[in-house]
């Protein structure tokens, strides 16, 4: 069976694991019953959909290469949430056949209208534009949210789609993020009156909204949700690409066809404009309304949590509340996102640890958390008698294919992994392995396990760790040659910066570490490839090239335990600093005259100088920037500056673009943070971050007409 092993008491739940980093202590925290902290579902789920049914919640995420596809999880209260099923568990359903990494299942959106409940979502086999190969949209249908239909395929074709039923006609529409003009393909978001039968357009397929941003490739809009409400029909959109750019905007009509109009407010939800290592919560975007029967209003959301400028668990699910002001949403109060604040209030005390996590494989069928590769061809695992036994292929981490692979989404920064290996007789040639491994993608995967030894007789334990291509091996003799005695663990221990791969054997308290990657590298792609997902746990057994042995024996495990450990991830990513504010002035040089200037000359990239004579400096990455343009802070601004400022190499400045286009100025803003010592270092804690943690509100752009 698998279980959770709740704790006896606060004291209890308390396993104390401490990193000292730049921006103070590290404790990993978890949820209180009937408090609604983020995120709401930990470990990389993306794109989350919400829907509400009497009063049940829903919501479902993208799974990308990864089957069971798209999860559904449920809740009743907006805090507790578990997993409640998947969407295409069939095979006839959706293959997937040699995708790559971050390809596959994407984006869904949830409703529900004429007695069923509707996912639609994208499939996606390659990224590569040479095969012409392009994304296609379907919907499923279900009565039970369990048992979903074979997939229509619609006519249109592009990402992010949605199935909008009219409240006032009730027609269908279909929304997605495609192609609007065939000429030079300019990507926004379109729609048509869909029908649910054929997945045909049945009306006139149009533009909908293009969105706040320049035209670019990190501007176009997606994700498109659509609410109906007061007489409006409200567009909420994703902007400005998945990375530090992804920000929440809205527009809205009195027909869902458009004409669309932008709101006042836009972003409705953007982090980086306070700066992109400032906020450990980055790239918030792609957000869905929810009315809950009392009234209130919720928008479910992605988002990364950035440890020191990377984010290993991958884009997470996410909550806001959401008010109405003048007839348009405000999320957040219009504030920034911070991992300290609850969305809902119910307890001033720390979130409790979560239990301890165990699977010993006692139960006929696999815990619905586990997940495979691609589409498997054969059955690769088998359990009876309280093991998990692997059936073996030619295939490893490492191929774009179906490996006898078995994966958990990882659900904290600060945790440890553990599986205990199958005792056997008989022994391993240096081509069949079995073990664990932080799993990111097929470049990026660090393992720890069992296998024959290479240049050498007998079985070893091993790891392999990946740096961007960059193999590390090690490798040590077992003690027996012909059989494996029960009660060997591997584990991986992660932390906020670190993964740490180790072993122990039956008796033994604690683990024999022997090799540690840094986390970053479970948060990297490598050049023309996407990340997508976030590191997973996996076991694993392959032949590596070659067929399992037909006299190999059994490989496997008995048990898997995760265990956590209190985390307090600070608001701000790097260092104990604080944010300086001013009003941000575009001028060109004959405008210098109207306050102190600073600035340099170039073309778009890095720009570096801007020292003030009282200590502030400032370092500003531009792009699509007018030649000899000057950046000007208002002299009134010039008294706030507090002393002494320290130089811009303790704490970085952030850089963002945003929408100008007032008479013909090329369209970019500049935000900024100056960084100022709040107490010595050694002092330095996450309490210390909270003390100043509120956030002023973002920089006014004032743009000034070039001559």
């Amino acid at each position: 069976m698998y279980v959770s092993l709740a704790p006896r008491g606060l004291a209890a739940m308390k396993t104390t694991s401490v990193a000292n980093l730049s921006c103070g202590i590290w404790l990993l925290t978890a949820r209180l019953a009937q408090a609604i902290w983020n995120p709401i579902i930990p470990g990389w789920n993306p794109d989350p959909a919400i829907l509400r049914h009497d009063k049940d919640y829903y919501i479902a995420s993208s799974s990308f290469e990864y089957t069971p596809r798209l999860p559904i999880y449920h809740s009743t209260d907006l805090s507790n949430w578990t997993l409640f099923s998947h969407v295409a568990t069939r095979p006839e359903q959706l293959q997937l056949y040699g995708t790559p990494t971050a390809a596959g299942a994407w984006a869904p959106s949830l409703s529900r209208f004429k007695g069923k409940f509707w996912l639609t979502a994208m499939t996606r086999w390659t990224h590569d534009p040479v095969a012409r190969v392009w994304p296609r949209v379907w919907f499923m249908s279900s009565t039970d949210m369990v048992n979903w239909s074979d997939p229509v395929w619609a006519e249109p074709w592009g990402i992010d789609p949605e199935l909008f039923n009219d409240p006032v006609t009730g027609k269908t529409y279909l929304n997605l993020m495609a192609p609007n003009n065939n000429k030079d393909r300019l990507w926004g978001l379109s729609g048509c009156e869909v029908s649910v039968t054929s997945g045909k357009c049945i009306g006139p397929y149009v533009s909908l909204w293009n969105g706040t941003l320049p035209q670019g490739p990190n501007a176009r809009p997606e994700g498109p949700k659509t609410v109906y409400k007061d007489g409006y029909y409200y567009l909420i959109a994703a902007e400005g690409g998945t990375d530090e750019l992804h920000r929440v905007t809205v527009a809205r009509s009195k027909s869902p066809l458009g004409p669309y109009e932008a709101g006042p407010d836009n972003p409705l939800l953007f982090n980086g404009q306070y700066g992109f290592t400032n906020l450990t919560v980055q790239s918030t975007g792609h957000a869905t309304l929810v009315e809950t029967a009392e009234g209130e209003w919720y928008a479910s959301y992605l988002t990364r949590r950035n440890i020191n400028g990377s984010s290993p668990l991958g884009r997470e699910s996410f909550l806001t509340k959401v008010k109405w002001v003048d007839g348009w949403p405000v999320m957040n109060n219009g504030g920034p996102v911070l991992l300290s604040e609850q969305v809902a209030p119910a307890s001033s005390g720390p979130r409790p640890v979560p239990a301890p996590w165990v699977d010993d494989f006692s139960n006929s069928k696999l815990h619905p958390e586990w997940y495979q590769l691609r589409t498997q061809y054969t059955e690769t695992y088998k359990i009876f008698n309280g093991r998990l036994v692997f059936r073996p292929n030619v295939f490893s981490l490492s191929e774009r294919d179906t490996p006898a692979a078995l994966l958990r989404k990882q659900k904290s920064l600060n945790m440890t992994f553990s599986a205990e290996l199958l005792g056997f007789k008989g022994s391993l040639g240096p081509r069949n392995r079995v073990g664990i491994s932080a799993y990111l993608s097929e470049f990026q995967h660090q393992d720890i396990g069992l296998r024959g030894c290479v240049n050498a007789t007998g079985m070893c334990l091993y790891t392999e760790t990946r740096r961007n291509g960059t193999l590390d091996y090690w490798q040590t003799p077992l003690n027996t040659t012909d059989k494996l005695e029960s009660g060997l663990t591997l584990h991986i221990r992660a932390t906020p910066l670190t993964y740490q791969l180790g072993y122990s054997f039956k008796g033994e308290e604690a683990p024999t570490f022997v090799a540690t990657i840094e986390s970053r590298w479970q948060a990297f792609g490598p050049a023309g490839w996407f990340v997508f997902t976030g590191n997973s746990f996996a076991l694993f057994a392959t032949g590596e090239g070659e067929p399992w042995p037909y006299d190999a024996p059994d490989v496997g495990f008995n048990k898997v335990t995760e265990t956590y450990f209190e985390e307090d991830i600070p608001d701000y990513d790097s260092g104990d600093c604080r944010r300086f504010d001013g009003t941000v002035v575009l001028a060109s040089e004959g405008d210098a005259e109207q306050g102190r200037t600073i600035g340099a000359r170039g073309g778009a990239g890095q720009w570096r100088l801007f020292h003030w004579p009282d200590g502030l400096e400032l370092e500003m990455a531009i792009n699509r920037t007018p030649e000899n343009l000057f950046f000007q802070l208002r002299s009134e601004y010039i008294p706030a500056l507090a002393a002494p400022c320290v130089p811009i190499a303790s704490c970085s400045v952030d850089t963002m673009f945003h929408r100008t286009r007032d008479r013909g100025s090329r369209a970019f803003a500049m935000f900024y943070r100056a960084c100022i010592p709040t107490r010595p270092p050694e002092f330095a804690s996450s309490q210390s971050n909270q003390s100043f943690r509120g956030p002023p509100p973002p920089l006014q752009l004032q743009p000034i007409e070039r001559s």
